[in-house]
């Protein structure tokens, strides 16, 4: 695909010549005499006079003689290259049932459904037109997976999970396993049966090795459009909203629940039964151990408080450790001068 063609494809306005074959995408850092590259943000435009790229793709016009692309909205259009210049790389899976996959009769299966071998269908289970069903995922009784929706290779829905259209579930998740329910018997602990269920939204994706537990009576949501990172818990009877950003190595405990358009950074814990507002962003490494009402307000640290002000008192708690810190130094000076 030559440059030209490239800028139609993403909508931009070609500045300079666009005679020439893309046939590699790089990153700034990484570009080299044969890529086309992408100045994302302002802080990547003090490298473009050093890069060697053929041609660069950016939110505005560059003070350089390359040729560049200029689009509104970088990192769409980054995506919308790729498919573009790669598509031989993009994963597809061709309609068809193995003879190796397990599919309960009563199971309805959709047009143009891909079940891949060793994969599971249980009982009651309704898979939507052209979903996919990878190698050995399992699928406990009557599950429903929505169309065009994606199972990776060893995804666990356990009974009754519902996952909605245009979903995709990577390897190793766990979907509907018992949230963590006892109760104090004598020296003993009690199990309180989950009978609740998880329903996914649609258009969501869940990353790998993660686990979301079913509720114990009402149900585990998660919000259309929601996007969650690898390795992140989320525990029975949460409730996360639409359009959601949730990165890796979060702990959700029972009953949380998040408006739309949280961002959460990695390395979270949430506590118990709190609520979270609208457009809330937490940033990662934050103890969240009480609701946020305020929609939009960004929060750090342990306890979360908003963001401004646990950067002051930081700050504070600096000066005051320099401070000591100068006082001891003086201290041990002047006895030092005494001494002699």
């Amino acid at each position: 695909m030559k440059f030209s063609q490239l800028a139609s494809v993403l909508g931009g306005k070609l500045i300079g010549s666009g005679d020439f074959e893309v046939t590699e995408l790089a990153p700034i850092d990484l570009a080299t005499p044969a890529s086309v590259t992408f100045v994302l943000e302002g802080q990547f435009e003090k490298k473009v006079a050093e890069s060697p790229a053929l041609g660069f793709i950016c939110f505005k016009a560059l003070n350089t003689d390359k040729p560049v692309i200029v689009v509104p909205h970088p990192r769409a259009a980054f995506a919308q290259a790729v498919a573009a210049i790669y598509p031989e790389r993009i994963p597809q899976w061709a309609p068809g049932i193995s003879d190796r996959a397990a599919i309960d009769p009563s199971a309805k299966l959709g047009r143009d459904v891909t079940v891949h071998a060793g994969a599971v269908i249980g009982a009651g289970c309704v898979i939507g037109d052209e979903a996919k069903i990878l190698a050995n995922a399992v699928l406990g009784r009557a599950v429903l997976v929505g169309d065009r929706t994606v199972i990776h290779p060893l995804v666990s829905l356990y009974d009754r999970v519902q996952v909605g259209s245009d979903s995709i579930i990577n390897s190793g998740t766990i979907v509907g396993s018992d949230g963590y329910g006892f109760f104090p018997d004598g020296m003993k602990w009690g199990k309180i049966p989950q009978v609740g269920t998880v329903i996914i939204g649609d258009n969501v994706e869940i990353g790998a090795n993660n686990t979301i537990d079913r509720g114990a009576l009402g149900n585990t949501v998660i919000g259309n459009g929601t996007k969650i990172d690898n390795q992140t818990h989320i525990a029975h009877n949460c409730r996360i909203g639409e359009n959601c950003a949730i990165t890796s190595q979060i702990c959700f405990a029972g009953g949380v629940v998040l408006g739309n358009h949280v961002m959460v950074g990695g390395h979270t814990a949430l506590n118990q039964h709190i609520s979270i507002a609208d457009n809330v962003v937490i940033m990662g490494n934050t103890g969240v151990t009480k609701s946020i009402t305020e929609p939009g307000v960004m929060v750090s640290g342990y306890p979360a408080k908003p963001h401004l002000e646990q950067r002051r008192e930081y700050a504070t708690m600096q000066k005051l450790i320099d401070r000591e810190k100068q006082t001891i130094a003086d201290r041990r000076q002047n006895k030092e001068n005494t001494e002699l």
